[in-house]
């Protein structure tokens, strides 16, 4: 039975009596892979998968088998001793106990309800024809609980304590407590905090006898039969960390010699400057730790200075002790070491070596992200806590102090503005506090809590390394968001973490299974050592990562275990491979597509929405101006259409994404600058040291005049004159002058080596010489390299200036509403000054009236009263008549109103 049938057959395997009853198939590209099988399975069939390997499977199959059992081992051991995790465990224990006990109180409910419960399920959960399997076998599981003893309840974890009470309160502090407790994190002295001094000599580094489950590949090429000049016949060999890095002698796969022929290529996956002095002290014999810059200093390394000095080495990282963690890197750069080159370095060696830093990009999940940044700001906190001497002086303090309370106000008032759920989680938290929190049953408790403790074996070695090196002299280099390469400066970039877009693209979907995503920047740190060896340090994803397709180490064993004759001709063909293998994370078509996230297809995908969305942005705004148009000669509706132009949010949200997309591109478009940049100056160097090979010594000079020499004295010993002699072979005058010439300027020189020459057989002379070290492939392959990376570049800058012209498509429909707002405002002017005009003029004829008719009224007000005086004094009623009454009202009027009308007109 061969081992891909047998594989089959177990992955396909399914006991109705044990088995699921929701069909759990491995995917098809899985089947083969026998760790895969058994990993999926039961646990109560791993022991007959286990057997099927073990009798069944291939040489290679068991080795790897039983070699990831004992890693598992390895890493739980590890993890159970290390004091950090012991609350995960006892919170395990914990949950397993109340899981345990409430199962055992609930078997006998759960036997005489099991025929109603399995009845009540709807299709999607089981199928109806297996309904009386699924009873039988809930059956046989109580029987099987029926026999557990009831466990014995242990404390409540402290952990679980202080779980509960954040689950269940939400207390606000005010501003100063608040401050105080942030105050009192930092130091709980009241009193200046005194610098500490600095250790005498670097601080002792742990070395687990885990190796933190680390280990370093050596592959080694050989030059094949058929081509002399080529590579091939890769042979991968892996060794723990420490036997790499601290074991001395020749037991260490560094400092053995390289053999002839053969070119070796090490990789140590992490960013770890104090591996890399290790790593160097090791391949040239040294002990470390060391000096590398003080000739006088007692430990001064001389060999491996030459590659460690401060020149290639601590001058070229970036960030300080006061910058976060995220700002370390070491700037791109390729340098070519030489002996002239090598100022802190002893002479003697002519070897040529090259250090190269480049950054590259690649991917990392948001949920191990967010694990490993949260380890991080604890470390860090611990370490400032421990470290007085970060404090700078007073007046960094009080600055410092000032800037916790200005964060602390002003969260008062955004926090209700950030984007995201704030809401929501306000919302929540005023749940809590009112005990409306839902309450899981044990069960769902105690797997949540597995889930929670293989999460953190999961990541248990890459949160050691943290703890042990990460603010070591000198540190550990951590991965970085792509806004974390960017904006170093800024302390916490997690809310700019998630607004990524590839973190809101992988993030869609209501699927469980769905993983977000997010865009890191990694370095590639490569030193080509004496034109045979090569190591390389960068790091891999967080995690236990099987199988990682997009993995760049895994990419570059796999090139290597295809090669093709005259693909590797030189140790320098092989590190263009390595550049180009991190250079293509997310543009090589030819892995398989794992959870690795689609780059330019996102991206391609967010610049369709936004483009179709700013089309129907045009569409609307020109509808609106036809409808508006005809519904001002209507004057229906226009109101509500012009008020429609005031509202920008569609708009301005659209141009914040491309913004967002931008700047996103930019700062992908700049890691592309950066390797070109080193990818330039590494094809300088190279072209420099070929033409170098292919000029002509002052040897070979006297090699081509002793042939010549030798060719005259076989013409002169014939018999022939030199001129018989260049006439047979049709040699010019001018061309056998120009032979006396040379020969004669050269005559001592001849003379001196004439023995020599003359003692020289001609089959010697005819022995080739060896090929260059730099050969014209190396040099076609270095310019194929550099267009792949301008390419890749160059697809980031096409999407870039699409986004950059739909962002100014956006910018002039912005300008066009707000042109068009101010044309409807004018308009709207217009109409109420034409409206005013008429109200002017009809409170002008309502004043003219006013002034005409006011005295007139108030004339007939008085000659209607009842007084004495306008009665005859003889009794016979009013002695004015009516006709004076008017005359006198038409002459006071007239006059007033006159008068009025000349000093207001």
């Amino acid at each position: 039975m061969s081992s891909h049938n047998f594989l089959n057959e177990l992955a396909g395997a399914h006991d109705s009596t044990t088995g699921d009853f929701i069909e759990d198939k491995i995917p098809e590209k899985l089947q083969d892979d026998c760790l895969v099988v058994y990993m999926r399975a039961r646990f109560s069939e791993q022991n007959r998968i286990k057997g099927a390997i073990t009798n069944h499977g291939t040489e290679e199959e068991k080795i790897r088998f039983e070699k990831e059992l004992e890693r598992i081992g390895r890493l739980r051991e590890a993890f159970a001793t290390n004091p950090e995790n012991v609350p995960f465990i006892k919170i395990f224990e914990y949950r397993r106990a109340l899981w345990k006990q409430h199962a055992i109180g609930k078997r006998e409910d759960s036997v005489k309800d099991v025929k109603d419960r399995v009845e009540k399920m709807t299709p999607k959960k089981i199928a109806p024809d297996r309904k009386d399997a699924r009873v039988e076998w809930e059956l046989r599981v109580l029987a099987d609980v029926a026999k557990w003893e009831i466990p014995e309840i242990p404390d409540t974890p402290a952990g679980l304590e202080e779980e509960a009470v954040s689950e269940t309160k939400a207390p606000k502090n005010s501003l100063w407590a608040r401050f105080r407790k942030e105050k009192n994190s930092k130091s709980k002295d009241d009193e200046l905090p005194i610098p500490s001094k600095p250790p005498a000599d670097k601080e002792a580094r742990k070395r687990p006898s885990d190796s933190y489950g680390i280990t370093v590949s050596k592959i080694t090429l050989r030059k094949s039969g058929v081509c002399k000049s080529s590579y091939m016949s890769p042979e991968t060999k892996v060794y723990p960390l420490n036997d790499v890095l601290f074991k001395e002698g020749k037991e260490n796969p560094l400092t053995q010699k390289c053999e002839d022929d053969t070119i070796r290529y090490f990789h140590i996956p992490a960013n770890n400057m104090h591996w890399v002095e290790e790593a160097i002290a090791r391949y040239y014999g040294e002990k470390t730790p060391g000096e590398f810059n003080y000739r006088k200093h007692e430990k001064y390394l001389k060999k491996s200075s030459n590659i460690l000095c401060r020149e290639f080495w601590s001058s070229r990282q970036h960030g300080g002790v006061y910058d976060p963690v995220h700002a370390r890197h070491m700037r791109a750069h390729c340098s070519l070491i030489m002996p002239q080159t090598k100022g802190t370095s002893e002479p003697g060696v002519d070897n040529k070596n090259f250090v190269i830093f480049m950054p590259y990009l690649h991917w990392e999940t948001h949920k191990r992200r967010k694990v490993m940044a949260k380890v991080t700001k604890e470390i860090t906190k611990q370490h400032r806590e421990t470290h007085s001497d970060l404090t700078e002086n007073v007046r960094d303090e009080l600055y410092k102090t000032a800037q916790i309370i200005r964060h602390l106000h002003s969260r008062q008032f955004t926090d209700s503005t950030k984007r995201g759920s704030a809401i929501d989680e306000k919302e929540n938290a005023e749940k809590i506090a009112q005990g409306k929190r839902v309450k899981r049953s044990a069960l769902a408790e105690y797997l949540l809590q597995i889930a929670k403790l293989h999460d953190a074996m999961d990541v248990e070695y890459d949160v050691r390394i943290l703890r042990d090196h990460l603010h070591q002299d000198p540190p550990l280099h951590l991965r970085r968001t792509l806004d974390q390469s960017y904006y170093w400066k800024i302390a916490d970039t997690d809310t700019r973490d998630k607004d990524q877009v590839v973190y809101r693209a992988t993030k869609e979907g209501k699927s469980i299974l769905r993983t977000s995503r997010v865009i890191m920047v990694d370095q590639l740190w490569l030193y080509v050592l004496d034109d045979n060896t090569i190591i390389s340090f960068f790091p891999r994803r967080w995690g236990r990562n099987k199988p990682d397709w997009s993995g760049v180490h895994k990419g570059i064993r796999l090139l290597l275990a295809h090669l093709h004759v005259g693909q590797i001709e030189s140790i320098y063909d092989l590190a263009l491979l390595i550049m180009d293998q991190c250079s293509t994370v997310f543009f090589d078509s030819t892995k398989s597509v794992d959870e690795r996230p689609e780059l330019l297809d996102i991206f391609a995908n967010a610049l369709s929405y936004i483009s179709g969305q700013k089309t129907v942005a045009f569409e609307t705004f020109w509808h609106h101006l036809d409808k508006m148009s005809a519904s001002e000669r209507q004057l229906a509706g226009f109101e509500s259409i012009a008020r429609s132009y005031l509202n920008i949010n569609p708009e301005g949200e659209l141009l914040r994404e491309a913004h967002d997309i931008i700047e996103e591109l930019r700062m992908m478009t700049r890691i592309f600058t950066h390797q070109l940049s080193v990818m330039d100056l590494f094809s300088e160097h190279l072209a420099a040291l070929h033409d170098k090979q292919r000029k002509p010594t002052s040897d070979e000079a006297l090699d081509v005049l002793k042939d010549i020499k030798a060719l005259l004295q076989q013409q002169s010993e014939g018999g022939e004159t030199i001129s018989e002699a260049t006439s047979n072979d049709h040699v010019t005058e001018d061309e056998v002058q120009r032979i006396n010439e040379i020969v004669n300027e050269n005559a001592t020189t001849l003379s001196s080596g004439a023995a020599h020459s003359n003692a020289i057989s001609p089959q010697e002379s005819k022995v080739p010489k060896p090929p260059p070290d730099i050969p014209e492939t190396t040099i076609s392959l270095s310019k194929r390299v550099r267009d792949h990376m301008a390419s890749r570049r160059g697809k980031l800058q096409e999407l870039e200036e699409h986004t950059v012209m739909i962002a100014d498509q956006l910018k002039d429909l912005l300008s066009l509403k707000q042109q068009q707002a101010s044309i409807i405002e004018a308009k709207y002017a217009l109409k109420r000054a034409d409206e005013s005009v008429i109200q002017g003029r009809s409170i002008m004829l309502f004043t003219i009236v006013t002034i005409v008719f006011l005295p007139l009224s108030f004339m007939s007000s008085v000659f209607g009263m009842n007084a004495s005086d306008f009665d005859d004094p003889h009794g016979n009623g009013n002695k004015m008549s009516l006709r004076d009454q008017f005359r006198l009202l038409c002459k006071l009027g007239s006059t007033s109103s006159i008068f009025r009308l000349s000093e207001s007109y």
